[in-house]
């Protein structure tokens, strides 16, 4: 799809009404002057103020800028909805992966947890019947 530059400016709440995924665009606020302006879900950010997004290899910086932008500010962006659908495949598969990371550390736990109190159960029976 064609580039194409939109000019957005901040809400009364001081928010741009987007929402990121990487540099793809994942929500945008209805009403708010980035919906106005015609970004939508899909827009791949490509430049902010000018400054190019895919060659730069400080990612962070650019969000920051965007972040902390006042007023207004220049996007570049393409409609991309494909890389927006695999960065929100990737984001599952890791919020899955984590999950399940979660709950084999939390068995763990209960595992240790069991075989502690087993422990001091069968210390307790011991200890009882060697006093009588």
């Amino acid at each position: 799809m064609t580039p194409r530059t939109v000019t957005i400016t901040k809400g009364e709440d001081w928010k741009w009404g987007i929402t990121f995924i990487g540099f793809c665009i994942s929500t945008v606020t209805p009403g708010s002057s980035a919906d106005l302006n015609g970004l939508r879900r899909g827009d791949e950010l490509i430049s902010t103020d000018g400054v190019r997004t895919d060659r730069n290899s400080k990612g962070l910086e650019i969000v920051t800028h965007v972040a902390e932008a006042r007023g207004t500010i220049t996007l570049g962006v393409r409609y991309n909805p494909k890389k927006l659908e695999e960065k929100e495949r990737k984001k599952q598969e890791k919020l899955e992966a984590d999950e399940k990371e979660s709950k084999r550390i939390v068995l763990e736990i209960i595992a240790f947890i069991a075989a502690f109190v087993f422990a001091l159960l069968v210390y307790v029976v011991l200890h009882w019947y060697s006093m009588i």
